[in-house]
């Protein structure tokens, strides 16, 4: 297996631990479905990527990964009338969500049907992280709409039962790089001076204590409600205008902006000491990866100390600079970088919070054959393992900003507050980036 995959397996050793990495997916679909086709075009997709149908077993003590035979996809349908109670189709979520946490039986996907009317219907896919990341949606659904399409047209499935490449050769080719990577060790002091957690000496030498994030309880409460772990928030459109505008202008990418925003903000409540945030970047790289269903994704840290001197534009370029540089390092397994830094009596930082922004990644409607898919992710009660994550996305009518998480350790009301304030400073950053940040955060 991969290193990625290794981490998610190492998390998910407890039933806590495997809950929290199942993916609660759904698909709203509107327009004349034919279950049947649905089903067969589940299957192929199935049996084309040998990740679907994989389970984990132990070997000598280590994990490994079992492919199993291609079978025909399960698709329970399950009627609902139109006014369907969200605690319904929630039901129905938990119930898949657990039968997808054993790694040694799986299957580590499942669908089921929920028919919400004649031509209404949800697509519950429940999937185990270890096979499936972000940019395995897109993946997923684009497939599924060329097959879905062939089949209603009386055509012959257009992809080969096959692809050309599958996850367990990607995990050998990493691996078998990494062994033979002559920059090995020039990559790993590139990251222990940006991730091992400094020392200060008192009688000892000790790792400084890590700030807590700002928003965080002062103790933790015992439990919460779900809907307390999430919050969704609609980018205005002249704000998602005006940092497409400023993205032209300075040479930013709108996931550099964002972060660049998220760090200043996270330093500037914290009397400006930096919280450690992770990243995901992808590992697929390649055209033989392009299309590749799997987790292929590696979680970096990043801790960004921030200047509130610089002028804004500044700081974005400095941001982007660090992310390029992240960016060129970032092959190097997050599990590995970690073992070597602790053989050499070192601490890794550990990560307080996520920010991702996987625009593009199957967020966006498609239409095909008279159909509407419309994807969205659903919330579910699982443990964050870490505190808070700050997620951009696409979704009908613009830009999203999903924020979750862990409402026993962090006060949803100062929540609140940082993200009404997140959205003021990339305001005021979109309107005069030449201004200092300090008086772009005092606005």
């Amino acid at each position: 297996m991969s290193f990625a995959q290794e981490r998610i397996w190492l998390h998910s050793q407890t039933e806590e631990g495997s809950l929290a990495q199942a993916l609660p997916l759904s698909d709203d679909i509107e327009g004349p479905l034919q279950a049947d086709i649905l089903r067969d075009c589940l299957s192929f997709i199935v049996k084309r990527h040998q990740i679907l149908r994989t389970t984990f077993a132990i070997e000598n003590g280590l994990p490994v990964q079992l492919v199993h035979p291609a079978t025909p996809v399960e698709l329970p349908v399950t009627g609902l009338d139109g006014n369907a109670a969200p605690e319904s189709i929630e039901f129905v979520v938990q119930r898949e969500r657990k039968r997808v946490t054993n790694l040694q039986t799986g299957p580590l996907i499942r669908f089921s049907l929920l028919r919400i009317g004649s031509s209404r219907h949800r697509l519950i896919r429940t999937c185990h992280h270890i096979i499936w990341d972000a940019r395995s949606t897109q993946i997923f659904l684009g497939e599924l709409a060329l097959l879905y399409q062939a089949r209603v047209d009386g055509k012959a499935f257009p992809l080969p039962e096959a692809a050309a490449f599958q996850v367990g050769e990607a995990a050998r080719r990493e691996r078998d790089m990494l062994a033979q990577d002559p920059h090995y060790s020039a990559k790993v002091r590139w990251w222990r001076g940006r991730v091992t957690q400094k020392r200060r000496w008192l009688g000892l030498l000790q790792p400084r204590p890590i700030p807590e994030l700002p928003f965080a309880r002062p103790e933790p409460i015992a439990s919460v409600e779900v809907e307390d772990c999430f919050m969704r928030l609609q980018i205005p459109g002249e704000l998602t205008e005006r940092l497409g505008e400023l993205r032209q202008r300075e040479g930013a990418t709108l996931y550099v902006i964002w972060l660049a925003a998220v760090v200043a903000l996270l330093a500037h409540w914290n009397h400006g000491t930096a919280n450690t945030l992770g990243t995901y970047m992808t590992t697929r790289r390649g055209l033989a990866m392009r299309d590749l269903i799997g987790f292929c994704t590696n979680l970096v840290t990043l801790r960004l100390p921030c200047n509130f001197r610089l002028r804004g534009r500044e700081w974005l370029a400095r941001v982007g600079k660090e992310i390029g540089l992240v960016r060129a390092h970032s092959l190097l397994p997050y599990e590995e970088l970690r073992k070597e830094i602790e053989r050499s009596g070192g601490t890794m930082l550990p990560v307080q919070a996520m920010f991702d922004a996987p625009l593009g990644y199957g967020r966006e409607d498609m239409s095909f054959a008279g159909l509407t898919f419309r994807w969205s992710k659903l919330p579910s009660p699982r443990e964050i393992p870490w505190g808070f994550g700050i997620f951009l996305d696409r979704a009908e009518g613009g830009q999203i900003c999903r924020v979750e998480f862990d409402a026993r350790k962090c006060d949803p009301a100062r929540i609140r507050d940082f993200t009404a304030d997140l959205l003021k400073l990339l305001q005021a950053l979109a309107e005069a980036p030449h201004r200092p940040l300090k008086q772009l955060l005092s606005e």
